[in-house]
């Protein structure tokens, strides 16, 4: 993968640029005599995309990668960390670090005493200026003394004044309150080539570029090699991460070489919103590494996170003929209400992540794409319960979601199936008929049930309706199942609610025998019953419910879900009914 990185990186070396962003500050351009030309303030929640792309913002935005440092740990003077640019063009520091002149300038004697002399970095360790060796063959490692370093920190101090002074009126202009402002950052450029900037860059990163040098060993051939930055720390601050039980400490070692292309690699990462990477051999880093591109391939899969601004790879696995095509269709099982305000689309779904976004929104509220890693899940908006159920079944729907992996898959949908459309019921009705229709879907696509559900909804509905009074017997749990929905469903209509919401039928919802759900129909059958006039039809059918004997049998509760659901319900035969249900007892 990384070979594929350094490959395309060494075609073109803006793969990282291109997706490069200032940090929120304000950004000064000076001439060398040090007046100031040109500034820009960046504030990129408000920034708009015409100044992103200004060539103002490209000159600032390059250089500022080329000066900035690898992180904290690695600033020039690492005794104070305030100053955080690698060369003596710039000048990069917080605000709140340039209120006070004296205190400046302070940091500013000790932050280019250090720049003079590059090999003050590492002045004790034998690997370190090992390195430097090497670099003086190209660059000015023992030769500070001929850019006149001394002159660029007396203009930075002269020009304190002209600086504060603007950066006064930037606050103003922009009302910017004094304790959100302090926390920018200013960032000061001499007007120079990008190339000598170039050039110091690799004059800081190159002896930085690995973790610690005490790691550092000499090759064979006298070359150095280390442990490189990115997603891993062996400092004295996290000594757990070393190897104890071996003769050597650090887990592996790579080369300068090897160690900048991972680090370029990693910045290259950061840069980027995307949190997920499909890595084919043929990728261009230009946003064609999108689960949308990858067809039927081999590719590296990565799914990173940022944190304080540097990517950290949490998932990294290699998928062999990666397929993110799919043949899923979305089937409108149960018609839905003509009250729902959202209107789903019903068609066929043919990428992966397409069906993602559909058990995202019915099945866990949108809880489920951000919540793949997270250690707890705070938002309110979804039940403990269902909480519950999405930490289970996450790395399940991740691994297919993500991979196609789909071991899984078939195993979290027949356990927690029923139990994430039962808490659907807790939401509004916009929900529960689509996520319903998509279980069921779900089931018929995994082979694992669910063919006929739409065939025997109507079968049922057509069998108890022209049979219900002359009907002696349930035959099976699916008629019982059925049957109770159905009931289910008028009674509660019977309610006096003004409205009536799917959360109506929870006790129903707890039943898991079929002795418990002839418990609970009976206390909502003897709570209405001064309402329900003589009906041998419906009389019949709630008797011979009552009267179904294997009660110990579970509760099939995919056709309970089909009874309750169904649009067309047996009870509501009589004109009085069908005025009922015209005049809001049709539960949403």
């Amino acid at each position: 993968m990384l070979n594929i990185f350094s490959r395309e990186f060494e075609k073109d070396p803006n793969i990282i640029l291109d997706n490069y962003s200032l940090k929120d500050g304000v950004y000064i351009k000076l001439d060398e005599t040090g007046e100031i030309i040109d500034h820009l303030f960046v504030k990129n929640k408000k920034d708009d995309d015409e100044l992103f792309h200004s060539e103002k913002y490209e000159w600032f935005k390059e250089r500022d990668y080329f000066s900035s440092i690898l992180d904290t740990n690695k600033c020039i003077d690492t005794k104070n960390r305030k100053i955080h640019s690698n060369n003596f063009f710039t000048m990069f520091l917080k605000m709140e670090n340039y209120k006070e002149k004296n205190n400046y300038i302070k940091l500013l004697n000790s932050h280019f005493e250090k720049l003079k002399n590059p090999r003050s970095y590492g002045s004790n360790d034998k690997n370190t200026q090992k390195i430097f060796d090497t670099l003086s063959e190209t660059l000015p490692v023992d030769d500070m003394d001929n850019y006149n370093i001394e002159e660029y920190k007396k203009i930075l101090i002269d020009k304190y004044g002209d600086i504060k002074n603007l950066l006064e009126e930037i606050k103003e202009k922009n009302n910017e309150k004094d304790s959100k402002f302090k926390s920018y950052y200013l960032k000061v450029f001499f007007d120079k080539d990008l190339d000598k900037y170039k050039k110091f860059y690799e004059l800081y990163t190159k002896p930085r570029i690995f973790a610690s040098n005490s790691y550092n060993r000499e090759g064979r051939e006298g070359e150095i090699y280390g442990l490189p930055i990115p997603n891993i720390s062996l400092n004295s601050k996290k000594p757990f991460n070393q190897l104890k039980s071996t003769k050597f400490e650090a887990p592996f070692r790579v080369s300068p070489e090897q160690a900048m292309d991972l680090y370029n690699f990693f910045e290259f990462l950061s840069n980027l919103k995307n949190r997920y990477f499909y890595i084919t051999g043929n990728c261009k880093f230009k946003g064609d590494y999108n689960q949308e591109n990858v067809d039927k391939e081999n590719c590296h899969f990565i799914y990173k996170e940022n944190e304080n601004g540097k990517a950290i790879i949490k998932d990294y696995d290699y998928l062999i003929d990666f397929d993110n095509n799919i043949n899923f269709d979305y089937k409108k099982i149960i018609e839905p209400s003509k009250k729902l305000k959202m209107k789903e689309e019903y068609r066929p779904i043919s990428r992966l992540y397409e069906l993602e976004s559909k058990v995202d929104y019915y099945f866990f509220n949108q809880k489920l794409k951000n919540n793949y890693f997270e250690e707890r899940i705070r938002d309110q908006s979804i039940s403990s319960y269902l909480k519950e159920i999405l930490m289970i079944t996450r790395d399940s729907f991740y691994n297919y979601f993500k991979k196609n992996k789909v071991r899984d898959i078939k195993h979290i949908l027949t356990k927690y199936g029923v139990e994430i459309i039962k808490e659907n019921f807790k939401k509004s009705g916009d929900y529960v008929i689509p996520a319903f229709n998509l279980y069921i879907s779900m089931k018929i696509y995994f082979e694992l049930g669910g063919v006929e559900m739409k065939d025997k909804i109507r079968s049922n509905l057509e069998y108890f309706k022209k049979n219900g009074e002359d009907i002696t017997q349930l035959q099976n749990i699916e008629e019982y199942s059925f049957l109770a929905g159905q009931i289910v469903k008028y009674l509660i209509g019977k309610s006096k609610k003004s409205k009536k919401t799917h959360e109506l039928v929870s006790p129903f919802l707890n039943c898991s025998t079929v002795e418990d759900m002839k418990h609970e129909i009976a206390g909502y059958f003897e709570k209405y019953k001064h309402e329900l006039m003589l009906n041998q039809f419906r009389d019949n059918l709630i008797s011979i419910l009552f009267n179904f004997e294997n009660e110990k049998e579970k509760i099939d509760f995919d056709m309970f879900f089909a009874g309750y659901l169904t649009r067309e319900n047996i009870f509501y035969s009589n004109k009085e009914d069908r005025e009922n249900l015209k005049k809001g007892d049709e539960i949403i």
